[in-house]
Order: structure tokens, then sequence, then C-alpha cells
């Protein structure tokens, strides 16, 4: 059993997705702070595009369910909260990745913005240690059953599942008509 998990992480660290998530990685924290916010808005396009249509037709069947009868609306949501918040709890470990994934690029940056050390040394050995841990947290994820194509769309998703996290689902403040405030001067 150990020789099959063995060969299982070694074929997965031998594949292009595995090594486009070492490069991705190395792009972000060798890049400056345009070059990094111009990925991240990559990666939510790319996002978008692949998850639009289905987001557009999953709010469609829920708002034609909560339409026929609108008490489903809310046990739909809630259904939906709890199963988000189990998902949140199975994946943690995969979160926490997916943290380290984008937070250490900007970490970097932050440090040569803030400090009198000398770029060449902040980028590069940050790109060493960040590469070699990434490969060895993937292999872990390789050996509890993870493909490294599995991994390389939840992290390039990342991002458009947190922008979709903070943007707010309704705002009663924008909703509202500005016009009927505002009082009449007699």
């Amino acid at each position: 059993m150990r020789q099959k998990y063995q060969q299982h992480t070694k074929e997965q660290t031998l594949t292009w997705s595995h090594f486009l998530l070492l490069a991705i990685f190395g792009l972000l924290i060798k890049s400056s702070y345009t070059g990094q916010f111009l990925l991240i808005v990559t990666f939510i396009g790319i996002t978008a595009i692949i998850r639009g249509p289905l987001l557009i037709l999953y709010s469609a069947v829920y708002l034609f369910l909560t339409s026929l009868f609108p008490p489903l609306g809310i046990i739909l949501s809630a259904v939906l909260f709890v199963i988000s918040l189990l998902e949140l709890k199975r994946n943690w470990q995969l979160n926490l990745v997916a943290l380290s994934f984008y937070s250490l690029p900007i970490l970097s940056s932050l440090l040569l913005t803030f400090s009198n050390l000398d770029p060449f040394w902040v980028k590069n050995g940050g790109l060493l240690l960040g590469i070699i841990g990434l490969h060895f947290v993937l292999q872990k994820f390789y050996r509890q059953g993870f493909t490294s194509l599995s991994l390389l769309w939840f992290l390039i998703a990342t991002p458009y599942e947190l922008l979709l996290f903070i943007i707010p689902k309704k705002n009663n403040r924008l909703r509202q008509n500005p016009s009927k405030n505002i009082k009449k001067i007699k």
C-alpha cells in the first residue's frame, strides 16, 4: 500500500499542472505589485468565464423554486450556508495553502517596500524557499488523494471565491431611492 501511495505521489509531481502551480507561484513572487494584481485579476477572469454560466443557471433554478414557494428560499439559503461551512471545515488545509500561496508574494513585496534589504536576496530567497515549501505541501496533498489538476483549479479559483464572499449579496442602501429621502423646500 505504501508503494501505491509513493507511486501516485511521484506521478502527480511529474504532471504539467504541478509544474504550472510552481511556475505561477514563482511568477507571483518575482512580480511587482501591478504584476501580482494583473495575475490575480486574470485568475478571477478565467474562473468567471468558466463558472459564470453555471452560476447563472443555478440562480435561475433558485429563483424559480423560491418564486413557486417563497419559504423554500429560507430553507435553501440555510442549507447552502451549512454546506458552505462544512466545506470550509473540510478544506481548512487547502484554504491555508491558498492563503500562503497568495500572501507570501504580497508579503515579500511589502518587505521590499518597507525595508532596506537587498531586493535580489529577498526575491530569490523567497522564491527558493517558497517553491520548495510549496512542492512538499503539494506532495502531502497528493498522498491524501488530491490530483495536481484539482489543486491547480482550487488555487486559481481562490481569488474569485474570495471576491464572491466579500461582495455583499443584498445592500439595502443601494436599493433605496435617494430622491425619496430629500425633503422638499416650501
